[in-house]
C-alpha cells in the first residue's frame, strides 16, 4: 500500500527485504505520525467490509540465513503486528478455490 501511495520507493522496499536496511519506516517519505493514521485507517476499512486480519511474516530475502525483517524504528511487537497484517476476504478466497478445484477437475475429465 505504501508503495501505490507513493510514500516508498520500490527500490527501497526491494533493499528492506534485502535486508540492507535495517527497517521500513527509515525509508518511508512520510513521517510516523503519517503512517499510523494510514494504518489505522487500513483497518478501520477493513473492519467495515468484514475483512479478516492475517498476520504475515516477513523474511530477509536472499542467501544466507534468514531473518524477521523490521518495520518500524521502535521494534515493538504490536507496532510491528500491524504493519505485517494483510486483511483477506474469507467468503472470496472460498469463492476461488472451489473455483479452481472445478476447473482442475473438469480438466482432469478431458484428459
Amino acid at each position: 500500500m505504501l508503495i501505490k501511495l507513493e510514500y516508498l520507493s520500490k527500490d527501497d522496499y526491494d533493499s528492506w527485504r534485502f535486508g540492507k536496511i535495517s527497517y521500513l519506516e527509515k525509508v518511508c517519505q512520510v513521517n510516523l505520525n503519517k503512517l499510523h493514521i494510514i494504518n489505522n485507517e487500513i483497518r478501520k476499512f477493513a473492519n467495515e467490509l468484514k475483512l479478516e486480519p492475517s498476520w504475515t511474516a516477513y523474511d530477509k530475502y536472499g542467501k544466507g540465513a534468514k531473518s524477521r525483517l523490521r518495520f518500524s524504528i521502535s521494534g515493538a511487537k504490536n507496532t510491528e503486528d500491524v504493519y505485517a497484517t494483510h486483511y483477506v476476504n474469507k467468503i472470496r478466497t472460498a469463492e476461488i478455490k472451489m473455483t479452481k478445484a472445478s476447473l482442475k477437475k473438469m480438466k482432469g475429465r478431458i484428459m
